[in-house]
């Protein structure tokens, strides 16, 4: 209503100003015009070609005005996408274009769901299409956009609905930036953040396990370097010959411990290297056996070898830290005793298998998937002494020579661990 009022009196203001107008020709033209007819024609005339004059400046400004806001949209940094209530495109902008790699007449009347990755990222559209149209607040959205060449990005969308004069829904306003790089940079820290967190828990169990490792031997040797001093006489030689084992198997227990911690340091420097040669690894396992036979004489190994050959080629140092790991935890994980078995099987020097049997506790199912992480030991074995070191360090090392490692296991009925190597 107000607005019909003012245009009415902007008009009447125009119509003073051609009356005043046509008054000074007639008074510069020297003639009296007596006739009221020709008057308000002259004055409508005027009056009509003041009002072109005027709504073709005005109409020259709102194409002006129409041009700026045009290539305002086109050109701004974000993507503009205009909806309908169904999710149709009706406009968009150059940069929205862009970020679809589609050109806009095409992207014009297609489902915007259509450039969404998965069923879920539309579903979750819809449902945040429904929620904006029902709450007049921004809400942003993050979800996948597909571009046309399969790649996708990260999006974040804010929209906001237009309404008419009767507050009825108009169409939909999407802005919609690209925040690849933020997801990528915020997943880096979060890697970082877990990566904080897991060397954090591994120092913990480092520190626990270490103070629980060289307790145990620390106080063996004590306890009989003590008892020793109190055998004097001949007859005792039995005791003293008991406990000096004793001091043996700890130190030796101790050698062990500061072996696994060392060797992570190393192989976290990258310190190991492999230098394969030829060797004979038949013999070398027997050696190993009898080694670790010594320091444990309550278990009978069975070894058997077959193939073509027993020579490998391979490091065979790093090898023999492997076989050693792996006979001394079947050694460890069957505490009663019973026996090991190691089978090698050697096609030639670079196709070979190694087995290593026992028939010990298992390792639990639900266990299974980390028995390779540092410090990790299973449920059932938290009452035997162990690092945590000695799988995490095999794996590593048969890596490093080109080789596999895997394992079959059952809880109270024993675990299979097998080495391969093969010449690619």
């Amino acid at each position: 209503m107000n607005a019909l009022k003012k245009d009415h009196q902007d008009l009447s203001e125009l119509r003073l100003k051609a009356e005043k107008k046509i008054t000074l020709k007639a008074n510069k033209s020297g003639e009296i015009n007596n006739y009221e007819l020709a008057h308000d024609l002259d004055v409508h005339k005027e009056e009509l070609k003041m009002q072109n004059d005027e709504l073709l400046s005005t109409q020259i400004k709102l194409s002006d005005s129409v041009d700026e806001y045009a290539m305002l949209f086109d050109y701004a940094p974000t993507g503009y996408f205009i909806l309908d209530e169904n999710g149709i495109i009706i406009n968009v902008n150059k940069t929205g274009s862009k970020l679809l790699e589609v050109s806009k007449s095409i992207l014009r009347g297609t489902h915007f769901s259509l450039y969404l990755s998965s069923m879920h990222h539309q579903d979750e559209f819809y449902r945040y299409r429904n929620s904006v149209i029902e709450t007049p607040v921004n809400h942003p959205f993050e979800t996948e956009i597909k571009r046309t060449n399969e790649t996708t990005f990260y999006a974040l969308i804010e929209s906001l609905v237009v309404r008419d004069n009767h507050n009825k829904f108009k169409h939909f306003f999407l802005t919609i930036s690209d925040i690849s790089e933020q997801k990528e940079h915020a997943h880096k820290i979060a890697l970082a953040l877990l990566k904080e967190k897991e060397l954090h828990e591994m120092k913990s169990q480092f520190i626990t396990i270490a103070s629980h490792e060289f307790r145990t031997p620390l106080a063996t040797i004590l306890t009989s370097s003590e008892l020793i001093e109190k055998y004097h006489k001949s007859e005792d030689h039995d005791k003293r010959d008991s406990h000096l084992r004793k001091i043996r198997g700890s130190v030796h227990r101790l050698i062990e411990i500061l072996m696994d911690f060392m060797s992570i340091d190393d192989l976290e420097d990258g310190k190991f290297v492999n230098n394969p040669e030829t060797f004979n690894l038949v013999e070398s396992t027997e050696s190993i056996i009898n080694e670790i036979k010594a320091l444990n004489e309550i278990h009978e190994v069975n070894f058997t070898y077959s193939g073509t050959s027993e020579l490998v080629y391979m490091d065979q140092k790093l090898l023999k830290t492997c076989i050693s790991n792996l006979l001394i935890n079947a050694f460890k994980y069957s505490p009663g005793g019973g026996m090991i078995e190691i089978n090698t099987d050697i096609t030639d020097p670079e196709n070979f298998n190694i087995e290593v049997r026992d028939y010990g506790i298992g390792i639990p199912e639900k266990d299974q998937p980390k028995i390779f992480s540092q410090f990790f030991r299973a449920k059932n074995s938290e009452n035997i002494q162990g690092t945590g070191l000695g799988l995490n360090i095999t794996k590593t090392l048969i890596t490093l020579m080109g080789g596999r490692i895997s394992f079959t296991s059952k809880e109270n009925i024993g675990s299979t661990f097998s080495l391969k190597f093969e010449k690619n």
